[in-house]
């Protein structure tokens, strides 16, 4: 699965187009297309047995849990707009940083993803928390809806579906650093797209589809956040939700308070100042307080603080 190259790890990826059977129409992950329907339904072939089996975790998480890779929600991968343009970038770096022994760069080409997307994916890593991602795995798009906590309607069927061919064309590239078998830091290389392969079955109703195996190596050392997917759907905000998901994945300290031009920028906003940001963003604290998350606007130095 993995190539070592002078003591880097090249994660191999599969190609970041996408081939329909039926019309031979290639789906690129930089497509500026504003189709945003899925691949048309294609037959599939299964691996050969002998195949070696990918898991995200050796052992699965509990099903009231929803787990993702901290780079994923320490950058603004899904941002919090809520306006209906959605911009495309190519290679856009989302997140760079240098600590020592520990250097992570990610750079996104695709279109905006947003608080939707991210619900989606969730519930897709979800669902293959103890499967082989290697293969492509099959889920009842009612089923999904229902996960979702979406009512089983024309509207969020679409929603869906959009949902899920931005995931498609979403794609990743860069390198993060984790420990080895020896406890060691490791640079891993890695290219691929959020969801590696796409098809729907119209008469079933079923969605088919294959999560990159680069995704494994980003769950390693215990580099992921959980969180509790009850409390993500009482919050009706996206900054909320963020908020929500980003501090999970910090310890509780204001040792590394950010600010709130910071806060802006991870969590891809379009507000037209950080003053309109940060008055939303104080909105939508109160909200947190019942998850255990109590922060407040530190006037002086403009930081979001633990109390």
């Amino acid at each position: 699965m993995f190539n070592c190259i002078c003591g880097v790890v090249i994660i191999s990826s599969e190609s970041l187009s996408r081939t329909s059977y039926n019309t031979g129409k290639r789906y690129l992950s930089d497509s500026a297309s504003n189709d945003d329907s899925i691949p048309p339904e294609r037959n599939y072939s299964k691996p050969a047995a002998n195949k070696k089996s990918t898991s995200l975790l050796n052992k699965p998480w509990a099903k009231n849990v929803r787990c993702i890779p901290n780079e994923f929600i320490r950058c603004p991968m899904f941002s919090v707009c809520q306006n209906k343009a959605r911009s495309n970038y190519k290679n856009k770096t989302i997140l760079e940083s240098k600590p020592e022994n520990q250097p992570t760069k990610i750079n996104y080409t695709g279109r905006v993803l947003r608080q939707d997307d991210l619900d989606v994916f969730l519930e897709l890593l979800h669902y293959a928390r103890d499967k082989d991602i290697s293969v492509m795995l099959e889920i009842k798009r009612s089923k999904l809806l229902n996960a979702l906590g979406w009512p089983q309607k024309t509207h969020y069927y679409k929603k869906l579906d959009a949902c899920l061919r931005r995931l498609l064309n979403a794609n990743i590239d860069g390198f993060i650093t984790r420990k080895n078998y020896d406890g060691v830091n490791e640079k891993y290389d890695f290219n691929f797209n959020l969801i590696e392969s796409l098809e729907c079955e119209h008469s079933s109703r079923l969605i088919c589809y294959r999560l990159p195996i680069g995704l494994e190596v980003f769950y390693q050392s215990s580099c992921y956040t959980r969180i509790k997917i009850e409390h993500r759907r009482v919050l009706k905000s996206n900054i909320a939700k963020w908020m929500h998901l980003y501090h999970r994945s910090h310890q509780k300290n204001n040792k590394y308070a950010m600010s709130i031009e910071t806060a802006m920028k991870i969590c891809g906003s379009k507000a037209k100042s950080v003053k309109t940001f940060r008055q939303s963003l104080n909105k939508n604290l109160d909200c947190l307080k019942s998850f255990n998350i109590d922060l407040y606007i530190d006037k002086d130095s403009d930081r979001l603080k633990y109390k």
